[in-house]
């Protein structure tokens, strides 16, 4: 596509299933031509690739120069959005927003289809490295069949990030996980007044949890009060975290505080080496904690750091494998999962050859065939979350408890699969 002007805007990103009509007609109607009629913008263009899974939307602005899209033209739109912007925006998924300035172009043609390639460099010899050689690059670029125009360019990260109105619209997520978080000490230490840190970060993400144990976490709570009360209506933090100390009695009292200043809304969150047997703990004396923060110890648990498990081949040129070794049994050959349940309860699980037909619905499902991914496996994260969330509801409660199961979860081996074992036995015998 043609571009004028020496700076570019790409904005890559998905949009939810239900909303891809009105996204299409807002963006046709209303959002494309606002945006032109900011000053400096040149031309814009939308793309979209409908085979993709993920920016699957994008679209591509012209600006007269960079600062053109930090303009106090283009940020007054981006934080006043529109009535139907504010409907349309919640839907954005994996948003990813580019300003660049333009190093080199050549060519002229729109043509029907445009590719984009993004480059990361290590270290800024390779930034130099490609203002040296864009001109070079552009004209390798066009002198392959099919292409008509070609664009170099370098992204700008103090103009792509800017947080406004419009960001907090959007769902921060990564391949549809949302992204949440708090602050660290270090940034509030980094500030001579608390309430300086917390008046800096809530202007950069209003709906954030602010951390009020830096130095006192009470007077960290009164802080966030005064907060409130500075900021009025504007005021949109989701809550307090707490990561030192007894964690349920401050709580209680910080929960007190925010109550008695009217701000039932901000929720409370604790962390600070906390595990599963803490947290019970703490839900045991019914604190008023909303959220757990646990880091340490998911990354490695601290009764169990390692896991026993390897591969171990069971079946090869169509025929059944196993091991004999004392305590280290294999099983032989493919295998299919059959679980049997009761008023909606597993029960038990059978372990079985995969062509038979055992009593309960099989779990295992192929994802991947000659080294090719199925169209089983294309399945969204929210769809795995719910199927998650139903299969883990259908075990017997003592399996989701802290303590271990008693009864244990029975698992059986099938009488053919018990059979075929002793089958490859015979053989390796003979």
């Amino acid at each position: 596509m043609a571009l004028t002007g020496d700076a570019l805007l790409a904005i890559w990103h998905d949009i939810e299933q239900a909303s891809r009509d009105e996204y299409m007609e807002w963006h046709t109607r209303e959002h494309m031509p606002e945006r032109l009629s900011i000053p400096g913008f040149t031309v814009g263009k939308r793309l979209i690739n409908h085979d993709l899974d993920r920016y699957r939307y994008g679209t591509i602005y012209g600006g007269k120069d960079l600062e053109v899209f930090r303009s106090p033209a283009y940020l007054e739109r981006l934080n006043n959005p529109t009535d139907w912007s504010l409907r349309v925006q919640p839907a954005f998924r994996n948003f990813l927003r580019v300003a660049c300035v333009r190093l080199a172009s050549r060519g002229l043609g729109e043509g029907g289809a445009v590719a984009t390639v993004r480059l990361d460099f290590v270290d800024g010899s390779g930034v130099s490295k490609l203002r040296a050689g864009a001109d070079a690059l552009a004209e390798s670029l066009l002198a392959m069949k099919g292409v008509c125009c070609v664009h170099v360019a370098l992204a700008r990260a103090e103009v792509s990030g800017a947080r406004t109105r419009e960001t907090e619209l959007r769902p921060e997520m990564s391949d549809g996980v949302p992204v949440a978080g708090t602050m660290a000490h270090s940034l509030i230490q980094s500030f001579d007044d608390e309430l300086d840190a917390f008046r800096a970060f809530a202007r950069l993400y209003p709906q954030t949890v602010l951390l009020v144990d830096t130095y006192d976490t009470l007077g960290g709570v009164a802080k966030v009060i005064h907060l409130a009360r500075e900021l009025g209506a504007d005021f949109r933090v989701r809550g307090v975290r707490l990561d030192s100390g007894d964690l349920a009695d401050l709580a209680f009292r910080a929960r007190q505080l925010l109550d008695d200043a009217g701000l039932h809304q901000v929720e409370i969150f604790a962390s600070g080496s906390l595990d599963e047997d803490a947290i019970a703990e703490l839900l045991a004396k019914g604190a008023p904690i909303t959220g757990f923060g646990v880091g340490t110890k998911m990354g490695v648990s601290s009764d169990a750091p390692d896991l026993d498990i390897a591969y171990k081949l069971c079946a090869y040129a169509g025929r059944g494998r196993l091991k004999l070794s004392t305590g280290k049994p294999v099983l032989p050959g493919r295998k299919q999962v059959f679980r049997v349940e009761e008023d909606g309860r597993a029960i038990r699980d059978i372990i079985a050859r995969p062509d038979e037909e055992p009593e309960g619905r099989p779990l295992l499902r192929p994802m991947m065939r000659a080294g090719r991914r199925l169209a089983a496996a294309s399945v969204d994260l929210e769809a795995a979350r719910r199927h998650a969330a139903a299969e883990i509801g259908r075990l017997p409660k003592r399996v989701s408890a802290l303590e271990p199961a008693d009864p244990l979860y029975p698992v059986e081996v099938s009488a053919a699969l018990r059979s075929y074992q002793n089958e490859i036995v015979r053989e390796m015998a003979a």
